[in-house]
């Protein structure tokens, strides 16, 4: 969650600091950059101890819990001027069921060698049903190495145990590969025992205050993550 450069490179030498035991992926979350004409220089940064394969481009939006307030249209253009100045393994885009033309012109800039994580962030409960509609209808967007992402608030550890359940039937359901969680002190378990139900990726925090509620720190994560 670095801000600005000097941040990104101390950020990075405490990254390389650390003896992990599962393999990493680094993302990059570009709404809490402060000054996006340095993006360039920051990304030549990362490209010097990040291998391209590890790197996932976000820009996450206030209504999907970032830290950019950006109408649709905004967040679209922004994504479509930078991912081709910022190549990356995997570019995060945020999913909706009526932005198809956008996702045809990504597709179309990007080229067939891109591989994306449609994410669906919801800052609400949502039940089984309701999850897996959206992982069913995320799934007809992606390609089948595409990743398909949806983190949903816990209050409870019955929620928590939908989103799991969730995760479970899209994964015997669909080709794409999982990242879920359920966000929140009560939805925390999900993060460790999400590989046990099919998903594929989980996010440890670098920092202290992490990007997500409930997400702990990266060090913790590697030690207890059940695989």
């Amino acid at each position: 969650m670095a801000t600005n450069l000097p941040e990104l490179q101390q950020q990075l030498r405490q990254l390389a600091q650390l003896q992990l035991q599962h393999a990493l992926l680094v993302e990059w979350r570009l709404d809490y950059w402060q000054n996006w004409a340095d993006l360039p220089a920051g990304y030549q940064v990362i490209c010097q101890q990040v291998r391209p394969g590890q790197l996932i481009m976000t820009l996450r939006t206030k209504a999907a819990g970032g830290e950019l307030t950006l109408t649709d249209q905004a967040y679209q253009q922004r994504i479509l001027q930078w991912l081709p100045q910022l190549p990356a393994a995997y570019w995060d885009i945020q999913w909706s069921a009526t932005a198809q033309p956008f996702y045809q012109q990504l597709r179309e800039i990007a080229g067939a060698q891109q591989r994306f994580i449609w994410s669906h962030h919801s800052l609400t409960v949502k039940s089984y049903l309701q999850m897996l509609t959206i992982l069913r209808k995320m799934a007809t967007t992606a390609s089948a190495v595409d990743y398909l992402k949806l983190a949903v608030v816990s209050q409870s550890s019955a929620d928590t145990l939908a989103l799991l359940t969730a995760t479970w039937q899209a994964h015997h359901e669909f080709p794409q590969p999982l990242i879920t969680m359920a966000m929140g002190h009560e939805g925390q378990i999900s993060r460790i025992l999400g590989p046990l139900f099919g998903s594929q990726v989980s996010f440890g925090a670098l920092t202290t205050t992490g990007s997500a509620p409930g997400q702990l720190p990266l060090s913790q994560l590697d030690q207890i993550l059940l695989d």
